[in-house]
């Protein structure tokens, strides 16, 4: 091979091995340029779309949903024909902050996937993402007075004693308890 020719081919390698450096940079400036604190994916918790909004916002769309579904959430419990209803929203809670980190992971991970990750989110090829977040007993501490705001602790199974008055005197049925609420040891 001449000199000319092996220069020719130095030249040739360089101009592919600077394009692609170039082209390196230009992809590793794009993925710094689109990096926000934003959610890219197309997620949503319990029906509510958090696309676009930080975790923050994210955490408290998703807290105001739940406080709107369950704020009138009862037991309703019958004894002896009466009704005692206990609202247990106080004692509910629901952390969704695992799922939000899960929609806030794509396009915000790895460098060398986070363009791509953007690209294919722009052209909506990306994967839906949904979440059903179930409320748990959050603040058990709550229940005691949950049971004490319904009154069915003012219960009382005991027959009302009772008098009449004759023509001879005071007649007193004293109550007792009946048979199917007697309490045995």
């Amino acid at each position: 091979m001449t000199k000319r020719g092996k220069k020719k081919g130095l030249v040739a390698a360089l101009s592919v091995v600077a394009v692609i450096v170039l082209l390196a940079a230009a992809y590793g400036i794009f993925c710094l340029i689109i990096e926000d604190d934003k959610i890219w994916a197309d997620a949503s918790i319990n029906g509510v779309n958090i696309q676009g909004m930080s975790k923050k916002e994210a955490a408290q769309t998703v807290e105001q949903k739940f406080e709107e579904d369950y704020k009138d959430t009862a037991v309703t419990v019958e004894l002896d024909g009466q009704q005692y209803t206990m609202n247990v929203f106080p004692m509910l809670g629901m952390d969704a902050s695992a799922e939000i980190e899960k929609a806030y992971e794509k396009g915000h991970g790895n460098l060398l996937v986070r363009g791509l990750e953007w690209v294919e989110m722009k052209r909506g090829k990306a994967e839906k993402l949904s979440y059903d977040v179930q409320p748990t007993v959050a603040h058990p501490d709550e229940v005691e007075g949950i049971v004490q705001a319904s009154g069915i602790q003012d219960y009382n199974s005991m027959q009302d004693t009772t008098y009449e008055v004759t023509d001879t005197g005071l007649i007193v049925h004293k109550a007792l308890p009946e048979p199917d609420r007697m309490w045995m040891p």
